[in-house]
C-alpha cells in the first residue's frame, strides 16, 4: 500500500515512499512530514464520533470564519460603489458608509486571529505562505482604515469626484487584490490538506 505523508506545518498530504524533500505548498523540509497511519486505522478513529457539538467544538477554527467577513464584505463594497457612481442613488452612499465601518474591523479580527492560528496550528512555521499572508493582510487592515477615515472626513468624498475620490477608489482596488490574494494563500493551505487525488472519492 502507497505511503502517506503529512506535513506538519501545513497539512499537506503526500503520497509516496518516502517524504517530499520540499512541501509543495509550505516550503518546509522532509524532516516536518509524519507518516499517516492506512485507511482502516483512520475508519476506526474517526467512527468513535463524541457528537456534534463536541466536533464542532474540538475542529472550530475562529480564523477561518472571520476570513469569510471581508471576502463578502470588500466585494459588496465595491458593487455598491459601482451602482452609486453609474446611478448616484443616495441610500448606497450611506449602505458604502456603514460597509467602511464594519470592513476594517472585520479585517483585523481576520488578522488577529490569522496570527494566533498561525502560532497555534503551525507553530509559527517561518515559510514564505505565512509571510505572504501576514503582509496581505496587514496592508488589507491599514488600506481598509485609510478608506473609513477619508469617508468618514470627506462625507462628499463620492460626490465630488476629485483627486480624493481617484485615491480613494485606488484604495479600493488595492484592497480587493490584498483580499483576493489572502484568499489564494489560504486557499493553498487548505486544498494542502486534502489528498491530490480523487481515487478515495
Amino acid at each position: 500500500m502507497e505511503k502517506r505523508w503529512r506535513c506538519t506545518v501545513c497539512g499537506y498530504i503526500h503520497r509516496g515512499e518516502t517524504p517530499p524533500d520540499i512541501c509543495p505548498v509550505c516550503g518546509v523540509g522532509a524532516e516536518k512530514f509524519e507518516l499517516l497511519e492506512d485507511e482502516g486505522d483512520r475508519a476506526s478513529v474517526s467512527g468513535s464520533s463524541t457528537g456534534l457539538l463536541q466536533e464542532m467544538k474540538d475542529s472550530f477554527m475562529p480564523h477561518a470564519v472571520m476570513a469569510h467577513f471581508p471576502n463578502a464584505l470588500l466585494p459588496t463594497l465595491a458593487l455598491f460603489l459601482v451602482f452609486y457612481l453609474v446611478v448616484g442613488i443616495e441610500t448606497l452612499d450611506h449602505g458604502i458608509y456603514l460597509l467602511l465601518g464594519l470592513i476594517p474591523l472585520s479585517a483585523l479580527a481576520t488578522l488577529t486571529t490569522g496570527i494566533l492560528s498561525w502560532r497555534q496550528h503551525y507553530a509559527g512555521a517561518k515559510s514564505r505562505i505565512f509571510h505572504r499572508k501576514l503582509i496581505y493582510g496587514g496592508c488589507l487592515v491599514l488600506v481598509c482604515f485609510e478608506m473609513f477615515w477619508l469617508r468618514y472626513n470627506n462625507p462628499d468624498l463620492l460626490k465630488t469626484g476629485g483627486e480624493l475620490t481617484w485615491f480613494f477608489l485606488i484604495l479600493g482596488v488595492a484592497a480587493l487584490f490584498c483580499v483576493t490574494m489572502l484568499g489564494h494563500y489560504g486557499g493553498m493551505l487548505v486544498f494542502g490538506q486534502i489528498e491530490k487525488n480523487r481515487q478515495d472519492t
